[in-house]
């Protein structure tokens, strides 16, 4: 479980070097450490805050959602909530 990056890529990235559950791969995508059964991954919202890492997290998040459709959850924040373009 992940939230509230805020655009904030380094943050998002040590959090991911901290996971035992999740990693980069070698083309630098999110994905599931091989060694982990039956994995989930939640991202918890507050994903973008206007900065230089939001379209990067946002493309990260759904190209792992894509490719992991029944074990990627990811929710919606108050500031995604609050947006009328999420609606």
């Amino acid at each position: 479980f992940i939230t509230d990056t805020e655009g904030h890529f380094p943050s998002f990235e040590q959090s991911i070097k901290r996971s035992k559950v999740v990693h980069f791969d070698a083309q630098g995508r999110l994905d599931f450490k091989p060694s982990v059964r039956n994995p989930y991954f939640i991202f918890g919202g507050d994903l973008t805050d206007r900065a230089p890492g939001d379209i990067p997290l946002t493309e990260m998040l759904l190209d792992f959602k894509q490719r992991h459709q029944d074990r990627v959850f990811l929710l919606v924040g108050n500031r995604e909530g609050g947006k009328s373009r999420f609606f």
